[in-house]
């Protein structure tokens, strides 16, 4: 009997595309980046790093169940 290989989530994808992101964003905003850091600083407040840590569980949940 010839069983259908089981295919998971493109993990691999999903890891060079953010490698990809982190490595070519920065240098795609150039002078712009004092801007977006102190954005950045201004919004990771205690409050929004909660809620980060929220939604990536569930991300991190749906990623991992079987649908």
């Amino acid at each position: 009997m010839i069983q259908e290989g089981r295919r998971g989530p493109p993990h691999a994808a999903v890891l060079v595309a953010v490698v990809i992101a982190v490595m070519v964003l920065p240098s795609l905003i150039g002078v712009q980046c004092e801007a977006v850091g102190e954005f950045l600083a201004e919004l990771l407040s205690p409050l929004a790093l909660l809620v980060l840590a929220i939604s990536l569980i569930f991300v991190i949940r749906f990623i991992s169940s079987d649908a």
